[in-house]
């Protein structure tokens, strides 16, 4: 058997016990349009902050702020969250500043699961 073609998987457990790749973004988003930063692989952790002087909700699924799956950002504050993600979801009623960092494992993001507001995604 060959290990020539190995690739990493979710559950490479390696990729998540060594440091990650760092990724830093600042973006502003336009009120009322949900926003995806998609990341260029798995995360390990990642944190958003709301730079802004309005709320901010962050989801893990497209349109979670209306289906109820949504967390909330107010003025100045942030969520670090070790979780492995592919892309989220951001949203503001006002044109916002969000600012992300994030540690990225080395697996492709495209094999990260779809979060559904059940849990069954995983």
């Amino acid at each position: 058997m060959s290990l020539d073609n190995f690739q990493m998987g979710l559950h490479y457990v390696p990729a998540y016990q060594e440091s990650g790749y760092p990724f830093v973004t600042a973006s502003v988003l336009t009120a009322n349009i949900e926003t995806q930063i998609g990341f260029p692989s798995v995360t390990r952790f990642f944190n958003v902050k709301n730079a802004t002087n309005s709320t901010v909700w962050y989801h893990l699924q497209k349109e979670g702020l209306y289906s109820g799956n949504y967390f909330s950002l107010g003025i100045d504050q942030s969520f670090e969250g070790e979780l492995r993600v592919g892309s989220i979801w951001l949203s503001s009623s006002v044109t916002s500043n969000i600012q992300i960092i994030a540690g990225l494992t080395g697996i492709h993001a495209g094999l990260a699961s779809v979060v559904t507001g059940s849990g069954t995604g995983y």
